[in-house]
């Protein structure tokens, strides 16, 4: 009976936690033969499905990585970096040099142009645009992070964005990585265990383009910290947590919790799949206002954007994410009055 354990587990799907633990999709289970050439390789499949998802994989590993770590101070799978105060990063070489990872020459210009051209798009539809530049954890927490420390001009963020101003003083764009920087002088704004900014980073982030667009778009005000209360709460575990199988003491982070009535309502999709963080909703969401005379925003957006949609909804008659790059036959069919082109780097 106990050899038969792991077989059980497996075809009945008890210990499912491949998708979540490593941020990938599990080998399905072959379906039944149909014919003799099937019958003849349809073993083979079911090893290899079997030896991807066997009976009690992540809790073995779980009990396994939990020793490692928090027995012997050893960091399984050596994917993720873990300092003794807490901090997580993806566990990249430490003689990564600020050379290799700040985008340069004829890479750099192949992503200016690329940048244009979606500018371009935007304004044959008629549409105000927006480069928002997102800085990874790894920069804004230098030299906390495993790679040597890089001043900001060397950031590729900050390359970009000059690149850009270069062609042309007045090119609609925002790094943020200054203002993170900033930020984080005051208090932690970027998750211990994940690589996203927690809410107080999502607000620096929703301040600086709030602000870059007022300019253009004058009814556009950002709310203030005053508007939120701030407060202590439990969260699933982050991305690091999760993908080293650790039992990390990570789960209580900062939430900004609005004082008043969000006014943008969530209308699609219907059955939304977001609720808690980290479980991220990659349909095109679209949030609307009553107010008519608020303009309409198109955002090409990522991960980091998921706890910025309801602070920037906030200010737009429809505001719709989509989880993707810039995609100019989107634009072109819809014609928002602003299109908002987020790029992490």
């Amino acid at each position: 009976m106990l050899l038969h354990v792991p077989l059980i587990a497996t075809l009945t799907g008890f210990d499912p936690g491949i998708a979540n633990r490593e941020n990938r999709v599990a080998e399905s289970p072959p379906a039944p033969p149909l014919n003799l050439m099937e019958v003849v390789v349809w073993p083979r499949d079911f090893r290899r499905y079997y030896d991807d998802t066997f009976g009690l994989r992540d809790g073995l590993t779980y009990i396994y990585s939990n020793a490692l770590y928090h027995g012997l101070g050893v960091v399984p799978f050596g994917r993720v970096s873990i300092r003794s105060d807490g901090w997580a990063f993806a566990n990249v070489p430490h003689d990564d040099s600020c050379k290799k990872r700040a985008l340069r020459g004829d890479e750099l210009q192949v992503l200016v142009e690329s940048v244009i051209a979606a500018r371009r798009s935007a304004d044959r539809a008629e549409s105000d645009y927006l480069l928002v530049l997102v800085p990874t954890k790894q920069w804004v927490y230098q030299p906390k992070a495993p790679q040597r420390a890089c001043p900001s001009h060397e950031t590729t963020s900050g390359r970009l964005a000059a690149a850009l101003v270069e062609r042309d003083p007045a090119f609609p764009v925002v790094d943020l990585f200054p203002a993170l920087v900033e930020a984080k002088q005051r208090e932690r704004i970027y998750f211990l265990d994940d690589p996203h900014w927690n809410d107080l980073g999502a607000f620096v982030a929703y301040q600086g383009i709030v602000g870059a667009l007022h300019a253009r778009f004058p009814m556009l005000e950002a709310h203030t910290r005053s508007d939120f209360d701030r407060v202590e709460q439990e969260h699933l575990p982050g991305a690091y947590s999760r993908f080293a199988n650790l039992d990390l003491d990570s789960s209580v982070d900062v939430f900004l919790v609005p004082r008043k009535r969000r006014l943008a309502k969530l209308v699609l999709p219907r059955d939304p799949e977001s609720g808690g963080l980290w479980k991220y909703e990659r349909r095109d969401t679209v949030y609307v206002r009553e107010r008519t005379e608020l303009p309409r925003v198109l955002v090409f957006r990522n991960s980091f954007f998921e706890q910025l949609r309801p602070f920037l909804a906030e200010h737009f008659e429809q505001t719709t994410y989509i989880w993707e790059d810039f995609n100019a036959q989107r634009v072109a069919r819809e014609r928002p009055d602003l299109v908002i082109d987020q790029r992490t780097f």
